[in-house]
């Protein structure tokens, strides 16, 4: 450690002061907190923490929030969509332990959600309706599905509730449904009924099949 501190080059100090602090947290967390501070990067906390959840994904982010506090959530977040368990109801007692981190101030960081919103969208949405506090829900929901636009977007369309939000969500999944499958997307909105969902579908699907065939009619 006193190698790295008297290097001049502060580059090499930051990587050394880092390195070391990921060797000792483990064993000796406090003294690695207190190298990572003295690193001086808010990513050098992370890389900490991303160590020690390797053993103990609990023990990172009880780190981070007690060391950390002004770059933990944000820290955790990523930490948390690296190694949050792959079963749903672990996830989900996860997440509820951490809420306090993971979701500070109201801000909801969508890194614990995105491994699910790829594998498992349905599971995605059972993690988000979990979290207790109701305006921090609604904002997880809401940019899950997001994501779920772009990854998932059938089943974006299913999960996404009445109300403004549904239209918005509705033109952008079809709009990447039809991307990714134009016939299959065509046919399910051939299938819908007159209305608003369907109006707000045809836009979606305007936007590929204009591009695609500037000449096509909507079917």
């Amino acid at each position: 450690l006193e190698y790295f501190r008297k290097l001049a080059d502060p580059y090499n100090k930051t990587l050394g002061m880092e390195e070391i602090a990921q060797q000792v947290i483990a064993r000796d967390p406090d003294l690695a907190a207190m190298i990572s501070k003295e690193a001086g990067r808010k990513e050098s906390c992370q890389k900490a923490a991303e160590v020690l959840a390797l053993i103990n994904p609990d023990a990172a982010l009880t780190w981070l929030k007690k060391n950390f506090p002004e770059v933990s959530a944000s820290a955790a977040s990523v930490v948390a969509r690296n190694h949050i368990p792959r079963k749903a109801g672990s996830a989900v007692d996860f997440m509820v332990r951490h809420a306090e981190v993971l979701f500070s101030e109201g801000k909801v960081g969508l890194d614990p959600f995105s491994p699910w919103s790829l594998d498992d969208p349905a599971a995605a949405l059972v993690l988000t309706d979990s979290i207790g506090d109701a305006p921090v829900r609604a904002n997880a929901r809401a940019l899950l599905l997001d994501l779920m636009v772009v990854s998932s977007p059938q089943e974006a369309i299913q999960a996404a509730a009445a109300g403004p939000e549904r239209v918005r969500i509705l033109r952008g999944a079809v709009e990447n449904w039809a991307k990714q499958d134009l016939t299959a997307a065509s046919r399910w909105l051939t299938a819908q009924p007159a209305g608003a969902d369907r109006d707000s579908a045809i836009q979606g699907l305007l936007n590929v099949t204009l591009r695609v065939e500037p000449d096509s009619a909507l079917p």
